[in-house]
């Protein structure tokens, strides 16, 4: 499916979409990508921005690393099928990223309260 239009929130106040449909919408800049994704969350809170990469000039200077997370969160939400909606710009599209596959392989999964073992997490980053 290339294209389809949805009718608004229902009584639950949640965007209709299809079981498994997962959008992505390209936005132009920046700015734009974050007021829609603003508009969204009213629709559904599975939405998600995906950003474009932040050029690091020198490696001793202390940088936000909230892009990061950003993309990290959607990639994670894209493959796990957590997301229903993903907005992201044309620049940040164009990187490539680790095939789904491969993102799932490496990920190791912490639940709240949980504490793995050093063996395993030893064992997950020797994976990388």
């Amino acid at each position: 499916m290339i294209c389809q239009a949805f009718p608004g929130p229902g009584e639950s106040g949640r965007l209709p979409l299809p079981t498994g449909v997962r959008v992505v919408v390209v936005c132009s800049s920046d700015a734009n990508a974050r007021e829609l994704l603003e508009d969204l969350k009213g629709f559904t809170g599975r939405v998600f921005y995906y950003p474009s990469l932040q050029p690091v000039l020198y490696n001793d200077i202390v940088h936000s690393m909230e892009a990061e997370w950003d993309r990290i969160a959607a990639l994670g939400a894209l493959t796990f099928g957590d997301a229903d909606i993903v907005v992201a710009t044309v620049e940040a599209l164009m990187f490539p990223v680790m095939p789904p596959e491969r993102y799932k392989e490496y990920t190791l999964h912490v639940e709240v309260g949980q504490r793995p073992g050093m063996e395993e997490v030893l064992r997950a980053s020797c994976r990388l």
